[in-house]
């Protein structure tokens, strides 16, 4: 092998929560976790050009050695299943040189329609160097911030995936379901 660059972005950090594909021979997309939510980016190697790509907020979903994200080389777009606290998992479509997803698949549109929540970041100051950030989800209808109503934390630590913004209807993730 032969070390041809390095990209030392804060975008990519998340290196047990990441992946990256070749879409040519000089042309990378990374889905990395970064902040509360995962993200697309793009490095153009020969051109050192970095971009954020415009994918909505939320998690991509996982597969046997990265995730459920897919180029297709001569149309240049990205295919992708993501999924938020807001929306279940659906397939969408991404130029790269483009503008915004578009949806490919409505599989989960009843599950959408029934999913009233809202969803707000939140930060807490724990010490003078430290805030941690979230999400607060509550009834569409809540008022934020909430006052006098009952609150539950679901929190997750390591080792183990990151939380991030996504569906979650199961046991380990009852985010929708409460």
């Amino acid at each position: 092998l032969h070390l041809i660059k390095t990209l030392d972005r804060p975008e990519t950090e998340a290196q047990h929560y990441s992946s990256a594909i070749f879409i040519s021979q000089n042309e990378v997309v990374f889905t990395a976790a970064y902040g509360l939510s995962m993200h697309l980016s793009y490095f153009n190697l020969g051109a050192d050009e970095f971009r954020v790509l415009p994918a909505e907020a939320g998690t991509f979903a996982e597969r046997s050695g990265g995730f459920q994200l897919f180029a297709t080389h001569q149309s240049r777009q990205l295919v992708y299943n993501q999924s938020s606290f807001q929306h279940p998992s659906e397939i969408y479509l991404l130029e790269l040189e483009g503008s915004g997803p578009k949806p490919l698949s409505q599989f989960n549109a009843e599950v959408a329609a029934a999913n009233q929540i809202r969803v707000d970041e939140v930060s807490f100051q724990l010490d003078e160097n430290t805030i941690r950030t979230g999400y607060l989800l509550q009834p569409a209808g809540a008022k934020f911030p909430p006052q006098n109503v009952p609150i539950v934390v679901h929190h997750q630590g390591g080792p183990g995936g990151a939380m991030t913004n996504r569906w979650g209807a199961t046991t380990e993730d009852p985010f929708n379901l409460l």
